[in-house]
């Protein structure tokens, strides 16, 4: 990527990310006004989400035992429902909007280190803003739309750190791969680790005291939350579930005779009998057991208050542990099964990212443009060619920077190949369903790396003279 900040004649990078602030602020009043809405359905009844009962009274308490998802959703949800105990729809929308504007702004000042003139960057991010994606994911009271946030941060930060050297924008890259870490299970320790290894890599003349104050805290802080997860519930990992997502891709998709046969003949656990993420009961049905009832409220509530079940009941835990036995028992077994899943997982990456029932009141409001998108931009092969193209794209340009000595440039498309990867492979091989959630994630990093060759592209055509 080029690392050179070029100012253009006609505005100033701050007086255009200034005008784009307001365009931004005007174009969400303008929305609001024509019926697009916070959907807050995680509150009631989502499986991430815990109580908000117990969010308001027990916060610290069920954050700590907490083991279906990272903490940092959960918190940060909990202190708004604190803050504002009567109805905090308003805070939590205010707070969505606010990552909106900062997302806008990212993406500027991105593609100002990329060497964009400052008009023609604010009025790309300001038609960006407009998108259906971007409008629905917005408004959804959920942790992708702050995890695309923080991996647009991410990456700008790394760009600016291989221009400037500055340590700053190294420290903010560091917030936002801990954060990732922290918030979203997608992004494991493994991918933690291996980010944090890109950069001390590619600078190996970073003071030592820095960088392991600076790059090494997020191991520390992520490895952390997995060594609570192993003391207290026996696993080490960022959450519980991954038994019941392999169970998804693997034991639900044999024929229904293969795996009564399994069953009875031992080779699986009744559990196999079961549809992946039913209630508590249906698990003990099954096996004719009973799990005990915690006295820690988070562990030991079967259904929550609004009276959808409580899917960090401490007998998720042990459910999910026999079904990961199951699943790579299924997976050695039946290797044809879990490969025709994970092609579904892959297609299904390359869907709509829009077409997803949360996101139906407001696609409904912007239906014209919704339907556009279905039928250009948001179409499979669409989206394959700008995936895959940006992924080509970050592959040459590393090797030609690295044979150009140019080290900084090469660790950030090294940087975006590895997470463009991760999430495409890893979420393909331990989930199907909603894959398609996973590839937004990285359009941010998509839309830079395309801006990029598009940029360079036109420096390179003929021009008038």
């Amino acid at each position: 990527m080029t690392l050179n900040v070029r100012k253009d004649h006609l505005a100033t990078p701050f007086g255009a990310g200034l005008t784009l602030a307001g365009v931004f602020i005007a174009e969400r009043v303008i929305l609001a006004i024509v019926g697009i809405r916070f959907n807050v359905d995680a509150l009631s009844w989502y499986w991430q989400v815990l109580d908000p009962v117990l969010l308001r009274g027990q916060l610290m308490e069920s954050i700590f035992f907490l083991h279906a998802q990272p903490p940092l959703f959960n918190l940060v949800v909990g202190i708004a429902l604190k803050l504002a105990p009567g109805e905090a729809t308003w805070l939590l929308h205010g707070l969505f909007s606010c990552l909106g504007l900062a997302l806008a702004l990212v993406l500027f000042v991105g593609l100002l280190e990329l060497n964009w003139p400052p008009r023609t960057a604010a009025l790309a991010v300001a038609v960006a803003a407009l998108t259906p994606g971007w409008i629905v994911y917005e408004n959804w009271l959920f942790y992708d739309f702050p995890v695309l946030v923080l991996l647009a941060v991410a990456c700008v930060a790394l760009l600016r750190f291989a221009r400037t050297g500055r340590w700053g924008s190294l420290g903010i890259f560091g917030v936002a791969v801990v954060t990732l870490g922290l918030t979203r299970s997608l992004f494991h320790l493994v991918w933690v680790v291996v980010s944090i290894g890109i950069v001390l890599v590619v600078q190996p003349r970073l003071r030592v005291r820095r960088a392991v104050t600076v790059l090494l805290l997020p191991v520390v802080l992520v490895a952390g939350w997995y060594a609570k997860n192993q003391v207290i519930f026996g696993f080490f990992g960022p959450s519980s579930w991954l038994g019941l997502s392999l169970a998804k891709t693997a034991t639900a998709r044999l024929d229904p005779v293969d795996r009564e046969a399994l069953v009875s003949n031992g080779a699986l656990s009744r559990y196999a009998l079961v549809k992946p993420f039913s209630p508590l009961e249906r698990y003990e049905a099954a096996d004719g057991r009973r799990f005990p009832n915690s006295e820690i409220a988070v562990l030991g509530q079967r259904v929550k208050s609004s009276g959808s079940p409580n899917f960090n009941h401490r007998g998720f835990v042990d459910v999910s542990a026999q079904c990961r036995t199951d699943a790579i028992k299924v997976i050695a077994g039946y290797p044809t099964v879990y490969v025709r899943s994970v092609a579904t997982a892959v297609k299904r990456f390359f869907s709509s990212a829009v077409a997803f029932p949360p996101f139906l009141d407001n696609l409904v409001v912007m239906a014209p443009v919704f339907q556009l998108g279905e039928k250009t931009w948001s179409r499979p092969p669409v989206v394959v060619a700008a995936f895959v193209g940006a992924l080509l794209f970050s592959v040459f340009g590393a090797f030609g920077a690295f044979r150009q000595g140019r080290r900084a440039e090469w660790g950030v498309r090294l940087w975006v190949i590895w997470t463009l990867l991760w999430v495409l492979v890893v979420g393909s091989l331990v989930e199907v369903g909603e894959n398609h959630r996973f590839r937004f994630l990285v359009t941010p990093l998509v839309w830079l790396t395309l801006a990029d060759g598009g940029r360079r592209l036109a420096s390179r055509l003929p021009r008038k003279k």
